[in-house]
């Protein structure tokens, strides 16, 4: 035992010394990055697929290695306290023993809140792994105010703030964790900014992103508390943009409170001018989770990949009703109860109609998407620049065509609903969206045998859109505007019209030139060419400022041209010539000479 005390004793100094050699070895200041060390690790162990047991059992091992490399492990036989003081910090590394203890506890803490059991014991233990977590960092803290430089020191009393911010978190102290996690947002947004090394500030910026949710849920409850009014879209926005499971959990909670209150006072929905009552409080909750999302993927700025997690969500709280409502349907056939059968029914026609106009949408975002993919892939083939969708497989037009092919089964589905043929301004929309539909999976098509140079396909499948275009347009008239816009753009009849036009000409050439083997036969056709034909009346001095593309050839000029009207040359009164008397000038007119049988003339 006096063995044991004396290690003990020769491990820690009193605050007096180690002021005196803080003094003596300031110029030998420690000095390395926290945010960037733990951020390393992190991703290397686990962090990167939220594995945070594997980052908890590495934090493990190397704090044992860093106790057995400085010398400060805990006993051999017999567990000893080594306590981490700044008189041992003679090197960078040592500072690195607080700083691992720490990440150690985070992520234990980390790991329970990720489990799937969490009950009262899961709270308590995880609310302690976080304290423990916290008086880590404030040693650290106080170590590097003593043996490391100001940027280092500063550092460490951010990564201290953030972390005695999730305590408050946890803990539900709104005020304590606002300026805990302000503090700590300030120290890293003016690191970024003064910082020379550019990876590490983006280590900084990435940080205060992470932080801006968390204030935000702050101050939302802060005004909660004092009876403001409850706003899920900004929940949901603040879900979304944190990574912090800490809260995530607060944020899910307070989601769940707040559709329960919808659910209760929600009693029923709108099925064609029909309300239909919802008995069952989890289909409530469903529907209004899935219209929360409706809200949240019209947001224009979200960008492709997050709009079609949205999507997903929909998809499944709509399922999850679905489901909820067959097996309440089974539950009624068997008391055979018919009227609320007929009830159950509608409710199920009101889902279903949902969920296929909301796939709707999906899709068509999605061809929006490909589209644009395309286009760009194309003009940068053309150029030789690369681009964002350079990179991975090209989208083809085969996979728009299969995208419309969806299309046009959900406008199948809508038709088999119940109550479709009775809704005239819906019927008319789905007919039209179907044309539109079908034209534009023609064209891709048509572009697909263009690309495989199989010009007599590309030909006729060209022509097939261009019927379907007056098709559309007359339709269109009869249709309700603000129903098709929820189906179909129709500014795309406008454009396949036009795009069709354009296209045909090229494989139309090629189909019949590859009619053809020699320049012979070809120049032998053209000789066989008629002009007798149907011929445009528009001239083509007139057509040359237009694009657009006929396929009627043009008059090139009148034969005979026709007369054109110039102003006349003006008439001149000679008034004076009546009065002028002009001189006999007779006598120099030359004579006529005559020959010896000119007398006989």
């Amino acid at each position: 035992m006096e063995d044991e005390k004396n290690v003990v004793h020769e491990n820690t100094e009193s605050a007096e010394q180690v002021e005196k050699k803080s003094k003596k070895t300031r110029r030998n200041e420690l000095s390395f990055s926290i945010l960037e060390t733990i951020k390393k690790a992190q991703i290397q162990n686990g962090l990167r697929q939220n594995d945070y047991l594997r980052y908890r059992h590495y934090s493990s091992r190397r704090l044992k290695r860093l106790r057995k490399s400085l010398k400060a492990v805990c006993g051999k036989k017999h567990y000893v306290i080594s306590k981490m003081d700044a008189g041992l910090a003679q090197q960078a590394r040592y500072l690195l023993l607080p700083l691992t203890a720490a990440e150690r506890c985070w992520a234990y803490s980390m790991n329970l809140k990720d489990s799937p059991q969490h009950g009262k014991r899961t709270a308590y233990h995880i609310l302690r792994r976080l304290v423990k977590a916290t008086k880590y960092s404030n040693l650290l803290f106080e170590i590097c105010k003593v043996r490391a430089d100001e940027a280092t020191t500063v550092e460490a009393e951010a990564y201290h703030k953030w972390m005695c911010g999730n305590v408050a978190l946890e803990t539900s102290n709104w005020e304590d964790a606002m300026s805990h996690f302000r503090r700590a947002k300030t120290i890293y947004d003016t690191l970024s900014r003064i910082g020379t090394n550019p990876n590490l500030n983006k280590l900084y910026v990435q940080r205060v992103e992470e932080i801006d949710p968390v204030l935000r849920f702050c101050v939302y409850n802060m005004s909660r508390e004092r009876g403001g009014e409850i706003d899920e879209k900004e929940l949901l926005s603040m879900e979304e943009d944190t990574g912090d499971l800490i809260l995530k959990a607060k944020l899910e909670a307070a989601i769940e409170v707040n559709r329960k209150k919808q659910a209760q006072s929600m009693e029923s929905v709108l099925w064609r001018g029909v309300p239909v009552p919802v008995s069952n409080e989890k289909i409530r909750l469903c529907v209004i989770e899935a219209e929360s999302f409706v809200s949240k993927s019209l947001d224009k700025s979200i960008d492709h990949t997050k709009r079609m997690t949205i999507f997903d969500k929909i998809f499944i709280s709509l399922n999850d009703a679905l489901a909820l409502l067959r097996s309440d349907i089974l539950l009624v056939m068997s008391k055979s109860d018919q009227s609320s059968v007929v009830v159950l029914d509608q409710l199920k026609a009101f889902l279903t109609h949902k969920l296929v106009y909301q796939t709707i949408r999906r899709n068509r975002f999605m061809v929006d998407e490909f589209r644009e993919k395309m286009k760009i892939q194309q003009s940068s083939t053309n150029t030789n620049s690369k681009n964002k969708y350079a990179e991975g497989r090209p989208i083809s037009a085969h996979d728009i065509v299969n995208i419309y092919d969806l299309l046009s089964q959900n406008m199948h589905e809508l038709k088999g609903l119940p109550g479709f043929e009775n809704d005239k301004d819906e019927r008319n929309a789905v007919e039209l969206a179907t044309l539109v539909y079908r034209g534009l999976r023609c064209y891709y098509m048509a572009l697909s045998y263009y690309q495989a140079e199989s010009w007599p396909e590309a030909v006729a499948l060209f022509n097939r859109c261009v019927e379907y275009v007056p098709q559309a347009k007359a339709l269109l008239s009869k249709c309700n505007q603000k129903l098709v816009s929820e189906l179909v753009d129709t500014s795309l009849i406008a454009w396949l019209d036009e795009s069709s036009k354009a296209s045909i000409s090229v494989p139309r050439a090629m189909s019949l030139l590859s009619i053809y083997k020699s320049q012979e036969e070809v120049e032998n056709e053209f000789t066989k060419l008629s002009v007798s034909h149907k011929i445009s009346q528009e001239k083509l001095i007139d057509r040359l400022e237009k694009s657009e593309i006929s396929f009627e050839p043009p008059t090139i000029t009148d034969f005979p041209p026709s007369l054109q009207t110039i102003p006349a040359k003006p008439v001149l009164f000679d008034l004076a010539y009546d009065f002028i008397s002009f001189p006999d000038l007779s006598l120099r007119k030359p004579k006529k000479k005559k020959g010896f049988l000119g007398f006989f003339s």
